[in-house]
């Protein structure tokens, strides 16, 4: 029987590893090996096995954990890659990348259902502009750029959908006002076997100069009832669309605000920088559900600074822009190369910079920003453990990454050590649910997502079980007496992640326990156990 006293004591337990997971200085990781000089990073975390995560880095580099960030594989993708990577997991735990093919003409779309371990041959996705018979040099023919995917996590009636955004180049670096540059769009209902056709979005146009007044950055989200969103930078600022049909048609391009400075920015030390929006979405079951975000870097205040809009009547209105980094403002500090995420099983908005608020020089940390009222106020922490100093003579691409999932969140960004480039992320987990503890059975990993589990939601909770080793398992949920109220498995498991789902609209609102226990392989018969505790609200 579970005591009244001990429940109470968990609890506080939980509150302390939320607090201190809060203020610590968070542990940096380092995911490449030395001498690959990576860059331009994307991040995710699977929403099935919290510590499977998945990283892409130019111009092939693709990487693996399964211990929660803490170590990594790395590979590369064949030959052909050329860039721009954007990672991914759906609903199912599939992963995807997407890369530019070599010379731009096109996007691939890989996906892997080993957590990373390998890849698909991949299918190509093409612009209106892509003509295999046109012969170009490198430069001055059609080109495809700057792709991103979303993936459609809710229950709408294109749950599962998968979906990518870019711009497209008839002559890349032309100044001939003939040529130009459009936003498109495709989508895949078969998770990633097959794309269908490009659609147009963008009403306007831009040159194709790749700057100010060249359409970039156009960055899918899905919101909470499955609608889909894309936000933009051309020649007036921010212009942003939306499709309520799983992108199959779309309205009419609105400006939402203006981008003082232009997308294609100037900063000491970075050979080229822009503040490209990054469009993101609640579909947590939080206050904050179904708000959608918008951020992105402009000169407003007469420096660089991080800036969020947003909107909770799906992109009817907007509020902001709120300034995101929390220094003076107009000090002369850079703040640059911004990007979001929400966590949908919180509703906590997150967003990396790059910051120099420190230094009188070209010196640069990491910032995490973190917002738990609607992107309204943010708190600011440095997350980098160590300074480092750009330099123009090495690229740094175009963007850094972030993801998160119930409490465990993992941004990763590029730095410049001793002349060799190397990227990293950093362990931060607010949510003493979310990750592996002292007192977990060895070898086995609990995570609860979401919880706490609202009846407005579906009233399920999904318990995934992570076997780093096959072995005989029994697994239950007790009530807060005790009593057995739910077995989830009798028997063996295989090594490798094993959800299950626990229905919670027969039981009364309240706390309840996850009780794991594996006998050990090894012939000694000890029993070794691992909770975790519910809150049905």
């Amino acid at each position: 029987m579970i005591q009244p006293w001990t429940r109470v004591l968990l609890l506080c337990l939980g509150a302390c590893f939320c607090v201190l997971a809060a203020t610590a200085q968070p542990r940096n990781i380092r995911l490449d090996t030395p001498g690959s000089n990576p860059e331009e990073v994307s991040i995710a975390i699977n929403p099935l096995n919290p510590d499977n995560l998945i990283a892409g880095a130019n111009l092939r580099y693709v990487y693996a954990s399964f211990d929660g960030g803490v170590t990594w594989t790395q590979d590369q993708l064949p030959f052909g890659t050329w860039g721009d990577p954007c990672v991914l997991f759906d609903k199912t735990g599939r992963a995807y990348i997407a890369n530019l093919t070599y010379g731009w003409d096109a996007i691939t779309v890989r996906y892997s259902d080993d957590g990373g371990r390998t890849w698909s041959r991949g299918v190509k996705l093409y612009g209106p502009s892509s003509d295999s018979a046109r012969a170009g040099s490198f430069y001055n023919s059609s080109l495809q750029d700057k792709e991103w995917l979303a993936t459609d996590m809710t229950n709408s009636p294109w749950s599962g959908a998968i979906y990518a955004a870019w711009t497209d180049f008839t002559k890349y670096g032309s100044e001939n006002p003939q040529d130009s540059t459009v936003i498109v769009f495709a989508r895949s209902t078969d998770r990633g076997e097959s794309f269908e056709p490009f659609v147009r979005v963008s009403d306007t146009g831009g040159d194709a100069v790749d700057s100010d007044n060249t359409v970039e950055g156009a960055v899918p989200a899905v919101g909470a009832e499955g609608e889909v969103y894309l936000t933009w930078a051309g020649p007036r600022g921010l212009y942003f669309d939306r499709s309520l049909d799983g992108g199959q048609t779309w309205g009419e391009d609105r400006v939402i605000s203006d981008m003082p400075g232009g997308w294609d920015i100037d900063i000491s030390g970075i050979s080229r920088a822009n503040g490209l929006p990054i469009t993101v979405a609640d579909i947590s079951t939080a206050p904050t559900r179904g708000t959608v975000y918008v951020n992105w870097v402009d000169s407003r205040n007469g420096d660089h600074d991080v800036f969020i809009l947003s909107s909770t009547d799906q992109g009817q209105s907007w509020r902001g822009p709120v300034r995101v980094n929390d220094d003076a403002v107009g000090n002369g500090k850079e703040q640059f190369f911004t990007w979001a995420t929400v966590d949908a099983a919180t509703g906590t908005l997150y967003v990396v910079f790059y910051d120099r608020r420190r230094y009188e020089s070209d010196s640069t940390d990491v910032y995490l920003a973190t917002s738990t009222d609607g992107g309204l106020t943010f708190v600011n922490e440095r997350i980098s453990e160590a300074i480092f100093y750009p330099t123009p003579m090495v690229f740094f691409g175009d963007y850094n990454g972030i993801s998160a999932h119930n409490g465990r969140v993992r941004p990763i960004w590029t730095q410049l050590d001793q002349g060799q480039l190397s990227i990293h992320t950093c362990l931060i987990d607010t949510n003493p649910n979310s990750v592996s503890r002292p007192g977990d059975a060895p070898g086995m990993a609990l995570d609860v997502w979401p919880n706490p589990v609202s009846m407005a939601n579906g009233a399920k909770a999904v318990i995934s079980l992570s076997m780093h080793a096959p072995g005989a398992v029994s697994a239950a949920v007790y009530d807060a007496v005790g009593r057995r109220v739910h077995t989830l498995h009798e028997g063996r498991l295989a090594r490798g992640t094993h959800p299950f789902t626990w229905s919670t609209a027969a039981v009364v609102p309240g706390v309840y326990l996850v009780r794991v226990g594996s006998v050990d392989a090894i012939g000694t018969q000890r029993i070794h156990y691992s909770t975790r505790l519910i809150v049905v609200m």
